[in-house]
């Protein structure tokens, strides 16, 4: 129009909510969301959000949380900050619907109402389970309260959830794509458990927002306390809860949640409300690498999607839901071995595919291009490649285009590399100056970055495409770091939906 064109920023980004930074359809959640800035504002003194360019605010919208109000406001109640942290969810669906819903929670927490002291909590911690680990992934398979933390603070990606105090949904992904990466080099496997409160909107619904926020957190208490102390709890978007657990004895994992989840229904949570005290109870879901899946994104919604499927076999169950979309059943049934979907009916293009990689290892690189309809199994194919090559020597990097991607040029590579290139340089610095030489330093400089892309655009937030000296510099650079990283093994490198890349990447 007039008045717009493509690349312009119209409205005001201190106050836009995450779904308009993605250009998501809106309703009143996002004036929800935005009500909740100016709360926060009210109460904090400043708006949650302030980065140096507007391009760094929607960032910021979109995928950091909140500072927590009572860090400069500490006369502030815990139940009024819920209050509004709540209007600041990322996800919608996990905001108040309306203005007047949200009103009554005001009014409930100004009231003073609180989740009384939990009782009747009469199990012992769950014995650690024999989890096998590898010294090689003890960076996220480590007590929150102890390695973990200061693991991840040195690499500048702690986040916590700001109802729960736990780590956030964003540090679970991440980690768990460094730990998929350790596993694919070490042969290890490793399963993705999500729990979920069994009627959560039951609960919201009957005794309000408030109180479902509060009994969150006492859940996520009791889970944390009782899980083995090398494993990780993480919140996960809604009323959920993740963890991983690197194992060869998968039947272990579904022990585990079985275990929790007995702890659960055996808790009894006391409000004055409810005198009586409130019954709760989990279900869970659960994926396993390489089986299931190799990517973390693929993961977490496979045991999304088997947590959905526990629920409706009823309150306290486990399932598993494979990526062949067989269900298996695991509540009361952990005594025996899970058992695995054989892969069948691909062995000629699995074959090639090995061709293919034999002739790389013998110094004749190839590219290889999977065509076919959506849903025929693509990526499975190369999922079930991988799995083959597990305990051979090599790098195995991946990334994915999507069709919301807004054509970033290079996104895809410097997603690929950054796993990597991070356990390079945290567990064989030494190696990443041999294996770069006089590029070591910028290699470590960019990519310890939590945003590679923006250091190699130069943090332009519209990268100009006719900038043709620039545009090949960085393609030259990227093209040599691939380069370099062969000279420690043989590299694959697999793009997924390669239809959705942009002109410059292509």
């Amino acid at each position: 129009t007039k008045l717009t064109e493509a690349g312009m920023m119209v409205g005001t980004p201190y106050y836009i909510s995450p779904e308009q930074c993605r250009g998501e359809p809106l309703d009143p959640r996002a004036d929800i969301y935005s009500l909740g800035i100016i709360l926060y504002e009210l109460l904090a003194g400043n708006v949650p959000f302030r980065g140096r360019t507007l391009s760094a605010v929607i960032i910021q919208h979109a995928t950091e949380p909140p500072p927590l109000i009572r860090r400069v406001r500490p006369d502030i109640s815990e139940t009024v900050e819920a209050v509004v942290l709540r209007a600041l969810a990322k996800d919608r669906n996990n905001r108040p619907a309306t203005a007047r819903e949200m009103g009554q929670e005001l009014e409930q927490a100004l009231a003073g109402v609180t989740l009384s002291e939990r009782v009747d909590i009469i199990l012992e911690p769950i014995a650690s389970l024999a989890i096998g680990t590898h010294p090689g992934l003890n960076k996220f398979a480590t007590s929150p309260r102890t390695g973990a933390h200061s693991s991840a603070r040195k690499s500048g990606l702690l986040n916590y959830d700001s109802l729960t105090g736990l780590h956030s949904h964003a540090y679970f992904i991440r980690n768990l794509e460094e730990t998929l990466l350790r596993c694919s080099q070490l042969g290890e496997s490793l399963g993705v458990v999500i729990f979920g409160v069994d009627k959560f909107k039951h609960v919201n619904n009957t005794y309000g927002y408030l109180l479902g926020d509060l009994l969150l957190r006492e859940i996520g208490h009791l889970l944390c306390q009782n899980l083995p102390e090398q494993m990780i709890l993480c919140r996960a978007p809604g009323d959920g809860f993740t963890t991983m657990a690197v194992t060869k004895q998968p039947e272990l994992v579904a022990q585990l949640a079985n275990k929790l989840i007995n702890l659960i229904s055996q808790s009894r949570f006391l409000t004055k409300e409810l005198p009586d005290g409130l019954e709760i109870t989990l279900s869970a879901g659960i994926a396993f690498y390489p089986d299931d899946g190799i990517e973390a994104t693929d993961l977490f919604e496979l045991s999304k999607h088997s947590l959905t499927t526990a629920k409706t076999l009823g309150a306290g169950q486990v399932a598993r839901k494979g990526s062949s979309g067989q269900l298996s059943p695991l509540a009361n049934q952990t005594e025996r071995l899970i058992q695995f979907e054989s892969f069948v009916g691909r062995n000629a293009e699995l074959e090639k595919l090995k061709r293919g990689f034999e002739q790389s290892v013998a110094g004749r690189g190839r590219f290889v291009l999977i065509t076919g309809d959506a849903g025929l199994g693509k990526t499975r194919l190369v999922e079930e490649f991988r799995r083959q090559l597990a305990g051979k020597d090599v790098l195995f990097l991946q990334s994915r285009f999507y069709e919301s991607g807004g054509a970033i040029p290079y996104k895809a590579f410097c997603d690929s590399l950054r796993g990597s290139l991070h356990y390079l340089m945290e567990y064989n610095p030494e190696d990443t100056k041999i294996v770069f030489g006089s590029m070591a330093d910028k290699v470590i400089n960019d990519f310890s970055s939590n945003d590679p892309l923006s250091l190699l655009l130069g943090n332009e937030p519209n990268y100009s495409a006719n900038a043709e000296q620039e545009k090949y510099r960085i393609f030259d650079y990227l093209v040599r770091i691939y380069l370099n990283l062969s000279k420690l093994r043989p590299v694959i490198l697999f793009l997924d939906d390669l239809h959705w890349a942009d002109e410059l990447t292509l």
